[in-house]
């Protein structure tokens, strides 16, 4: 998550919570936001204050899904379709977090 804007730029759903999970969020985040070149892991994470942390949503609160397929469309959704362009902040004025950035660009 952008802590500016509550951007949600980097998640993934592998099977387990294992270095592979972080560094797949972190690839999403590295894709979406495009740091410069050159960049290290380490040194991105200590200099964008980046965290990583588990997700906990309304999604997947008590929700059983039949399939790590399903479950990883669910999110995508929830993501891509709600949280990011829709879903609303105290923190951003009101506003969503594509529409914070919007503004403040």
């Amino acid at each position: 998550m952008d802590l500016y804007s509550r951007h949600i730029i980097g998640w993934s759903a592998l099977g387990r919570l294992k270095r592979d999970l972080a560094l797949e969020a972190l690839r999403r985040a590295v894709a979406l936001r495009r740091p410069r070149p050159g960049v290290r892991r380490l040194r991105l994470l200590r200099k964008r204050s980046i965290e990583l942390k588990t997700m906990k949503s309304e999604l997947g609160w008590r929700t059983s899904f039949v399939s790590r397929i399903e479950a990883t469309r669910n999110i995508a959704q929830y993501i891509d379709g709600f949280y990011n362009p829709v879903g609303r902040h105290s923190s951003l004025g009101d506003q969503s977090p594509i529409a914070y950035e919007r503004v403040a660009a």
